[in-house]
């Protein structure tokens, strides 16, 4: 092998692909969405789609928070595992069947159904007694803490301030469901 060879070679070890998402701001989240839905994931299947792997999801819907309500969905993200090919997507939402899920769904040009923002529309849901919870990663919790404090600087203490510092200190399933209610105009 020559010199020249090798070189060419070691420059393209590093050359590879990716992708850099936009943190979403709630609000967006929710003005964005065609679709948000509370429900069970019922199923998943990987499939190759024109070359790239992608997984669909079929989803019990409980709740409609925005858009027209259906029994079930099919929702898909990029990612998955075919055999002996894997592809992994940073950022994409964990989904497992029988998990409950709050999801900020977008329609793309082929009508199908996506997780807007990836993960950052994706809220598991647990229930914790007579209540659910939405527990909230860690980004969203910056990004909702963030929109608290500057809402408080510019408009000081409000109605959409007031709801964000309550869903904060108890993220329940109730309260969230009011923030997004006060984000879809």
């Amino acid at each position: 092998m020559n010199f020249r060879s090798l070189l060419l070679g070691l420059l393209f070890i590093g050359v590879g692909f990716g992708t850099t998402l936009r943190v979403l701001p709630f609000n967006e989240l929710v003005q964005k969405s065609d679709l948000i839905v509370s429900g069970t994931i019922l199923k998943s299947e990987t499939q190759f789609l024109n070359g790239h792997i992608w997984t669909r999801y079929s989803l019990r819907i409980l709740e409609t928070l925005k858009g027209s309500h259906q029994e079930l969905l099919e929702f898909e993200q990029p990612g998955g595992v075919v055999g002996k090919y894997q592809t992994l997507v940073s950022g994409t939402a964990e989904l497992k069947p029988d998990s409950s899920v709050c999801l900020f769904l977008w329609l793309d040009s082929k009508g199908a159904y996506q997780i807007l923002g990836l993960e950052q529309g994706h809220f598991p849901l647990i229930s914790f007694g007579e209540e659910t919870l939405v527990p909230l990663a860690s980004r969203q919790l910056r990004n909702l803490e963030t929109k608290v404090r500057h809402s408080y600087l510019k408009y000081g203490l409000n109605t959409e301030v007031d709801q964000l510092r309550e869903f904060l200190a108890r993220p329940t399933w109730t309260r969230f469901k009011g923030l997004v209610r006060t984000y879809d105009h």
